[in-house]
């Protein structure tokens, strides 16, 4: 749907649009309303099912932290269900960078949600949840079935061949049956890319993967995410303070830890894909194999196999500036 159509529909005109901004999953349309006040419509995009899935997974999240006293989360002020949009309070602020007050705000909001999900019943799972082995080797599967659809059969194989070989490093390390019990509320994708901040407020935004997940696969997430770029000291706060709240123990992430990496991996290579297969010179398997963010998580997979993480803590980003 055009967005001026889009507008119409909910009795906007064209020039009550503001800006527009996009991001990954979705975009947000800045509007004046006709009593003057400011808006933010969240448009989600993706297929029919999965524009429904955030769509619903966001507006239940948002609306169980409101009504659990969470005042740094987006306002909602009205839902269109039969456009799957939701309109929100335009919250003025900006990304802020990655420093220790920003860690710190990250941390406290991470340490709350254990708390909430401890003393608090919630019963959706995050989408692409991780509670075992299996679930994040079914999701490597998925995701590499996936992209090998993007691939002449001889490329194809060269890309298997390597996930092939690293599932089965792993296996030779670690047993394929394991357990992440620690579980907390999550909203899957933190960090300053997900923050605004003004003054002295700020709210965390993007909340359509929101759920129970593993303590593990929360913080493996945040730490392999491309866009978190935090000093040791800032990465040591989040551990110690998530150790210090819960029952959880870094011990637990180092098995899921490289696997989660492949998972990483897929995902940057699915995105370099979809950026460049508009470009009539583009070299897919030179790019995949060689220069790309992608081939630097499967350096880092080797990494993450070989250390200690009690002793040798270390960030995607972080390797990513050494290689």
């Amino acid at each position: 749907m055009h967005i001026n159509e889009l507008l119409a529909k909910i009795s906007l005109a064209e020039s009550s649009l503001l800006k527009q901004i996009n991001g990954g999953n979705s975009s947000v349309l800045k509007v004046k309303q006709t009593d003057g006040s400011l808006a933010a419509i969240k448009i989600y995009r993706g297929s029919t099912a999965r524009i429904a899935q955030m769509f619903n997974r966001e507006l239940d999240a948002i609306t169980f932290l409101r009504n659990h006293n969470f005042a740094n989360v987006p306002e909602i002020l009205d839902i269109k269900p039969e456009l799957n949009i939701i309109i929100f309070k335009w919250f003025d602020g900006s990304a802020p960078i990655n420093n220790f007050y920003s860690i710190d705000l990250i941390t406290k909001m991470c340490v709350n949600l254990n708390i909430l999900n401890q003393n608090s019943i919630y019963h959706n799972y995050a989408i692409d949840f991780v509670f075992s082995t299996q679930d994040i080797l079914d999701q490597i599967q998925n995701r590499l079935h996936e992209l090998l659809g993007y691939f002449k059969p001889e490329i194809g194989l060269v890309l298997r061949n390597k996930f092939d070989s690293n599932l089965y490093k792993y296996k030779l390390k670690y047993p394929l049956d394991q357990q992440f019990s620690s579980r907390t509320l999550s909203i899957s994708d933190i960090g300053t890319h997900n923050m605004l901040v003004s003054r002295d407020q700020h709210i965390f935004i993007d909340f359509e993967f929101f759920g129970q997940d593993s303590i593990d696969k929360m913080v493996g997430d945040f730490l392999l995410h491309p866009k978190n770029d935090f000093s040791n000291s800032s990465i040591t706060h989040f551990i110690d303070n998530l150790t210090k709240n819960s029952n959880w123990d870094i011990s637990t992430l180092a098995p899921l830890l490289p696997l989660l990496n492949l998972k990483w991996s897929l995902i940057v290579f699915k995105r370099l894909i979809k950026e460049r297969l508009i470009q009539a010179d583009f070299r897919l398997e030179e790019d995949i194999f060689k220069n790309s963010l992608g081939a630097k998580y499967l350096l880092f997979f080797d990494y993450l196999l070989d250390s200690n993480l009690n002793r040798n803590l270390l960030t995607f980003n972080q390797f990513n500036g050494t290689v």
